[in-house]
């Protein structure tokens, strides 16, 4: 006969021929590094040196760079006019909005491009006005050009812990760790699933619901907001259930 005790009873002994059986609490842990981090960082990007004209008689000759600012959260463009006659007006646009249009002189510029201009990307284009009746030469501007702007680096981590039959009597999972840098928030989820949002401790523990992990492989995902670095060593630890004989 097989007695299987719930909980952490002392087994009954019971005066059989069979075995006999306690159920005890058993754990398993893992251990991991992570970084996770969000922060803000000043870029620029050189454009070179840009030449533009515009003439009845000379044709015309624009310049269009394209921009990718999925994580751009400020950008400005910066540009020194080296030479122009001032026939004619340069204007400055972004994804088709007017940043500058002026006739301009030797000398530094800086045009600061609304966030809400973006689209995923901005297109920066400089347009010269055209010399009209000035037949003689055209619109001329000869521009060094830059971009400078803030972006987030961003850093995400995991983890993947894998269970077996151990989910079949699963009592508790927590996942702790110990913090060598904690700025700002942290968001942690299990197989998709937030377990914990908000600034954490430097020594820090979640409870995670045990429905929310499987057998098999599991993933603990570690993501910083915005202006946040979060630094350390974590444990993961599985409280299960299982059956020890007992000496007669």
């Amino acid at each position: 006969l097989i007695i299987f005790n719930v909980g952490f009873l002392f087994p009954e002994r019971v005066a059989s021929q069979g075995p006999v059986f306690e159920e005890k609490l058993a754990i398993k842990t893992a251990s991991f590094r992570f970084d996770a981090s969000n922060i803000r960082s000043q870029r620029s990007q050189d454009l070179g040196t840009v030449d533009t004209y515009n003439g009845l008689l000379f044709g015309k000759k624009d310049y269009a760079f394209r921009l990718a600012t999925d994580d751009v959260e400020e950008l400005e463009l910066d540009l020194n006019v080296k030479r122009t006659n001032s026939y004619g007006k340069l204007a400055v646009k972004a994804n088709d909005n007017v940043l500058l249009n002026d006739k301009l002189l030797l000398g530094d510029y800086s045009v600061p491009v609304s966030k809400q201009m973006f689209n995923g990307h901005v297109l920066i284009e400089l347009e010269p006005e055209s010399s009209s009746w000035r037949i003689w030469a055209p619109t001329l501007y000869e521009v060094e050009a830059s971009l400078d702007y803030v972006t987030y680096d961003k850093r995400t981590d995991e983890f993947t812990f894998t269970l077996g039959n151990e989910t079949d009597t699963l009592q508790y999972v927590e996942v702790g760790f110990i913090l060598v840098k904690n700025i700002g928030d942290l968001i942690v989820d299990v197989n998709g699933n937030v377990v914990f949002a908000g600034p954490a401790d430097r020594l820090q523990q979640i409870d995670v619901d045990t429905a929310l992990v499987k057998k098999g492989d599991n993933i603990v995902r570690f993501e910083a907001l915005e202006d946040s670095f979060y630094s350390g060593q974590g444990v993961v630890t599985v409280g299960y259930t299982q059956l020890t004989e007992i000496d007669e």
